[in-house]
């Protein structure tokens, strides 16, 4: 199958229904990475601080919008509270045109969803949620830069049923290479302000999985969000 990771490091973590976790696949490769962005009202929040600063004085806090519960804007900003021991509210909203509509309106002080959607809202960006700088927005400093040490993983890729033939893997792993190096595959990672990095072998699929799993597993039990 090819989608986003979050269907195997978080679904199987909070649906009970889920009957497979990311161990039951074979990572072929990693062919996408989604920034997340804070979104907020131009002549606001200049930088991470400004908002940490704005929640910590407002008595109940500054609400914020995400795409929804569990979703990796949502979760970005869960770390974030814990990080910056600042509390915010948050507003979840059933994708994020609506979470970045009600950030221009002003029904909430700002919204946290993926660069594709913010890139062309209209709206400031405090900050990025990356490990660096996104070449498409390179005045966006990093969540991370700002001195809060927050940069979830949002990826996504080609997996296969475990247990795969390691000749049929390779064959897949060469169709990976060649579908990244074509005309129509780039035009697409521009389209969707894809960072530099945003590709990855199996190897390095594998361990960004098992990386997320775990970082997901551990905030994600903070949260109480684990099922049992």
């Amino acid at each position: 199958m090819h989608g986003a990771a979050f269907s195997v490091t978080v679904q199987p973590l909070t649906e009970r229904q889920t009957s497979y976790t990311a161990e039951s696949f074979e990572p072929i490769c990693q062919t996408f990475k989604n920034d997340q962005v804070i979104v907020a009202r131009p002549n606001s929040y200049k930088s991470v601080a400004d908002l940490v600063a704005a929640a910590k004085a407002k008595t109940g806090g500054l609400n914020y919008g995400s795409p929804g519960l569990g979703t990796i804007p949502h979760l970005s900003m869960a770390e974030l509270s814990q990080i910056s021991k600042t509390e915010f509210n948050h507003v979840p909203f059933k994708g994020p045109a609506e979470a970045i509509q009600m950030a221009h309106a002003g029904q909430i002080e700002f919204s946290v969803v993926p660069l594709t959607a913010a890139a062309n809202s209209g709206l400031v960006m405090p900050g990025l949620f990356a490990e660096k700088r996104n070449s498409s927005i390179p005045d966006v400093p990093t969540v991370k830069e700002q001195g809060f040490d927050v940069a979830p993983l949002s990826i996504g890729g080609l997996l296969a049923p475990k247990g795969l033939p390691g000749d049929i893997k390779k064959k897949l792993e060469a169709a990976c290479i060649t579908a990244k190096e074509s005309e129509p595959f780039q035009r697409i990672v521009k389209s969707t302000f894809q960072p530099s990095d945003y590709f990855a072998d199996s190897a390095g699929f594998a361990a960004n999985l098992n990386k997320d799993v775990s970082d997901k597993r551990r905030l994600l039990t903070a949260l109480g969000m684990v099922k049992n």
